[in-house]
């Protein structure tokens, strides 16, 4: 009987559209921790900047991925992070976030929150459209 490869943290990677950009889901510090090791050349373990007792955090590494943690499992963290990741992304590629009235930084966000929400929330079927 052949084993079960062993789940990475890279397993949930998307990437965002149109820009080009990985981002990386995790559930867990362990596996945001595991993404970043693996991503970032100067992560460096004693140097943890994330705030103790966050539902959720969003991490650019410099030149690559973004990775977005959804501590809480909860859907209102996962859209909160997902705006953080989308701001980072516009500032990336130099975009004001704020032209056009935000449809830029809101069509991101849309994207962003659908493609992360069906890694993490696979059951929960897909997200509306307005």
């Amino acid at each position: 009987m052949a084993r079960a490869k062993r789940r990475s943290a890279l397993d949930n990677t998307f990437i965002a559209r149109p820009y080009g950009i990985p981002v990386v889901v995790c559930a867990s510090t362990a596996a945001r921790i595991e993404a970043e090791s693996a991503l970032d050349d100067a992560y460096d373990p004693d140097d943890e900047d994330v705030v103790q007792g966050a539902a959720g955090y969003t991490l650019p590494i410099p030149g690559g991925a973004i990775i977005i943690t959804v501590l809480d499992g909860s859907l209102a963290t996962l859209v909160h992070e997902c705006g953080h990741a989308a701001m980072f992304i516009l500032q990336r590629c130099g975009i004001d976030p704020t032209d056009s009235n935000g449809e830029t930084y809101c069509y991101l966000l849309e994207d962003l929150f659908t493609q992360a929400r069906a890694l993490i929330h696979p059951a929960r079927g897909p997200a509306s459209r307005h």
